[in-house]
């Protein structure tokens, strides 16, 4: 039986994936690049992201006894997509802030998880068309509650009922384009690399009916590889309109593409 309770102590990385969080970062548009102050983005982003449970305990109850296991590090990888509306002040020629927020997937979720979040943009540098900017973000999603019944070769029926939360910082530069098209239209392609840090949390019960086992765990969600590559290029048309396409490389896998308007 106590086989049974090692393998309950994978359990968590088969029936609960977390969703990744690798937000779009955005393009480096600044008061002046185009027409009004406030910048509204819809957002779409597919991402994949390697994460590691660190720090993993388990307790499993069965006919064989209780039995306790301490994991250091188990790895995962993890997919989803996300909804998310932007809504931007370009503050100066050299500052742009926003604030953002939408809806995340995650097929295990009991209600809809939310992911909120904030970043800035700097303009540090500029020669010509060249331009150097210094970016910040973070994104959060608060607890939500998640459950699934599956099947495990092993272990028969899975039973599992737990609670998420995460978030995500990441900060770095930007070496981008501010190239003019035509009077109304501008081409700004932008790429740099980014340090970005994941954590959070996640709780969860299991049941295996057919072994007869209980069990408990707990994990923290940690980021597997912090260095990202950022590309991404926008096309701004008729002074206020955009439309963008971005990917993030090494430790995520992630492509987003946006529309915007400016007012």
């Amino acid at each position: 039986m106590k086989s049974n309770y090692g393998l309950a102590a994978a359990v968590l990385t088969v029936v609960f994936v977390v969703p990744a969080l690798a937000f779009d970062l955005g393009d480096p548009i600044y008061k002046g690049d185009v027409k009004g102050n406030v910048r509204v983005e819809v957002i779409y982003e597919n991402f994949d992201r390697d994460a590691v449970f660190s720090d993993y305990k388990i307790t499993a109850e069965g006919p064989g006894g209780t039995v306790s296991e301490e994991i250091e590090e188990s790895d995962t990888s993890t997919e989803s997509d996300v909804l998310m509306l932007r809504l931007a002040w370009l503050a100066s020629e050299k500052a742009t802030i926003y604030v953002d927020g939408g809806a995340l997937e995650d097929d295990t979720a009991e209600d809809q998880p939310f992911v909120f979040g904030a970043g800035g943009r700097y303009l540090a540098y500029q020669q010509g068309v060249a331009r150097i900017s210094i970016v910040a973000s973070g994104h959060m999603v608060p607890s939500y509650d998640v459950e699934d019944d599956d099947f495990d070769e092993d272990l028969g029926r899975t039973i599992g009922e737990g609670e998420i939360n995460y978030y995500e910082a990441s900060a770095g530069a930007l070496l981008s384009g501010d190239i003019a098209l035509d009077p109304k239209t501008k081409f700004v392609p932008y790429g740099g690399l980014l340090f970005s840090v994941l954590g959070g949390e996640i709780d969860a019960d299991f049941q295996f009916p057919d072994v007869d086992v209980t069990a408990s765990s707990s994990a923290d969600i940690e980021e597997d590889e912090a260095l990202v590559a950022v590309l991404g290029a926008s096309l701004v048309f008729q002074e206020n309109l955009s439309i963008r396409i971005e990917g993030r490389l090494i430790g995520d896998a992630s492509v987003s593409g946006g529309i915007a308007a400016a007012f």
